[in-house]
């Protein structure tokens, strides 16, 4: 069988500065949405400790340890696909970048790609910030738009793969954003 492949990446830097912005404006909606119906600042949730210090370290444990449950559960939704093992996923990071990425060495079909890209996205951002929506929880809302800016990136490269049909297969780029595309011809 024949095959053609196609090009879907954009290089770190590029990579950095878009899903930046495309993570951050759904985040800024979800905060403003927030405060129209809890009347709550966010930024309460930051003042957990009498000390600045011991609040700062939770903080960055918290976040480091969302961040390495994220590219988990990239990995996690690269496993859902049969052929994928667990000697096929990684997760590394590009120290120069200081990004985090979890990556999979064998083509899957879309369907596991968009899965495997969006997981993260909905279990740490959009299902908690329902769940501050409906409660009104500072805490839970300050983790959950940090978490959905963070999806940015991914959903950069959902928005690449847009307009792309069932039965395309799809491999992660080893050194850019994004992936290789196969169709067969």
């Amino acid at each position: 069988m024949n095959t053609n492949k196609r090009d879907m990446t954009m290089s770190i830097d590029k990579g950095q500065i878009v899903g930046t912005i495309v993570g951050i404006i759904p985040s800024m909606l979800v905060v403003i949405l927030y405060y129209q119906l809890w009347r709550k600042d966010i930024t309460d949730a930051l003042l957990i400790f009498d000390n600045i210090v011991i609040d700062i370290l939770l903080y960055i444990a918290i976040l480091v340890t969302l961040i390495i449950i994220h590219e988990v559960l990239h990995c996690v939704g690269f496993l859902t696909c049969k052929e994928v093992q667990l000697k096929d996923v990684k997760i590394d990071v590009w120290w120069k970048k200081l990004t985090p990425f979890a990556t999979c060495s064998k083509a899957v079909d879309i369907r596991t790609y968009r899965f495997s890209i969006m997981l993260p996205t909905v279990i740490l951002g959009i299902l908690p910030v329902l769940y501050a929506l409906l409660t009104g929880n500072n805490f839970v809302m300050l983790y959950a738009i940090i978490m959905l800016a963070s999806g940015g990136g991914d959903m950069a490269v959902m928005w690449m793969l847009r307009k792309e049909k069932r039965g395309v297969t799809v491999k992660d780029h080893p050194t850019k954003m994004g992936c290789e595309l196969y169709d067969s011809i």
